[in-house]
């Protein structure tokens, strides 16, 4: 279960497995290489050297030991090199022994003819003699390489099985190892359980959250259409009401617009009539130099002139009076225009916010 998570963890265990797996094959190998040895070397001397195969098929069998939790002894029967030393010699006394006993038992299976039989024996001691020293010497050749070949492979067995040894201990501290991480994960995991735990109510409460920011939304954009049919229904009004003052302005300015027309229509009869009226009083007042003379004659026809130039004073005062009147008039109505020239651009602008608005 762990193992699945952590593959690193597999790796390593699988590398030392292959390590360990080296070490014993080769622990395997110098055994098999050792026992062949001993198998030649009891072979050749038969009473010097002990053969023990179950003890090197036991050996050969370490990997499986290791396993149990046991280890294979070292075996202590190494060659004695002063045996040895000693070899030939027993070599070839018990060589020599053997075949010179086969040689008189075949005199005594021969019997008479002992002076024939001498010389036959003789040639087979030569024989067998110079056979003896032929084996003799490959003897005395080939064990000494298989005395060192024996020591390298001892040597051998004992570094593979130090190597063995050290992959074991690094092998258990692997264990140890990955027990630990095992331990660690376990408490990843419960670690984790509760990080799900708090990832699951915060998710909750996003939930609550998202559900109330929703809420929130649709009762702004409920206030906001609102408020935009208020808005949109005071802009309406505000509008109407605009356009009626706009309207009343226009007509005031036209009622305007006659009236100044015709006080200006006025003021150009007055200011006609005034010519007159000064012509008229210059003809008089010629008419009074020339006539100095018919003023007693004149006198009710100069009083009346008097109160008719009286009442056209009274006329002109009445005129000038008109006269300012309508230059307030026009002044106003000048204010008035101004007035309704600013609210037009009122009025426009308030049309054009409202084509602007949804």
């Amino acid at each position: 279960m762990y193992y699945k998570k952590r593959p690193e963890l597999m790796k390593l265990v699988e590398e030392f497995y292959r390590a360990y797996r080296a070490l014993a094959e080769r622990y395997d190998h110098a055994t098999v290489e050792l026992r062949q040895a001993h198998r030649t070397m009891a072979e050749a001397f038969p009473n010097q050297v002990s053969y023990a195969p179950d003890g090197l098929h036991r050996d050969s069998f370490g990997l499986s030991m290791e396993r149990n939790g046991g280890y294979p002894e070292e075996s202590d029967s190494g060659i004695n090199k002063k045996g040895l030393k000693q070899l030939d010699e027993l070599f070839m006394s018990r060589e020599a022994a053997s075949r010179v006993s086969k040689v008189a038992d075949g005199k005594m299976k021969k019997g008479l003819k002992v002076h024939e039989a001498a010389e036959t024996e003789v040639q087979i001691l030569k024989k067998a003699l110079s056979e003896i020293q032929t084996e003799k010497e490959r003897c005395s050749s080939s064990i000494p390489a298989e005395l060192a070949e024996a020591i390298s492979l001892e040597r051998e067995l004992k570094d593979v099985g130090g190597e063995r040894d050290a992959g074991l201990l690094q092998y258990n501290k692997c264990l140890e190892r990955i027990s630990a991480l095992e331990n660690v994960i376990s408490q990843t995991e419960e670690d984790s359980k509760g990080l799900n735990a708090r990832a699951i109510k915060a998710e909750i409460e996003a939930q609550h959250l998202k559900q109330e920011l929703a809420a929130l939304e649709a009762e702004k954009e409920a206030g906001l259409l609102q408020y935009t049919n208020v808005f949109n229904s005071m802009m309406e009004s505000e509008i109407f009401n605009a356009q009626e003052d706009v309207n009343r302005l226009n007509s005031e300015i036209l009622t305007g617009a006659a009236k100044l027309k015709n006080v200006e229509e006025q003021c150009f009869l007055l200011e006609r009539s005034n010519h007159s009226l000064q012509s008229e009083a210059e003809n008089l007042a010629q008419k009074i130099s020339t006539k100095d003379q018919e003023l007693s004659e004149k006198e009710n026809e100069l009083e009346k002139l008097q109160a008719s130039l009286q009442d056209e004073q009274s006329r002109f005062i009445l005129v000038e009076a008109t006269l300012q009147t309508l230059q307030k008039l026009h002044s106003q109505s000048q204010e008035e225009q101004k007035a309704w020239h600013l609210s037009f651009k009122i009025v426009s602008n308030l049309e054009g916010f409202g084509d602007i608005q949804p």
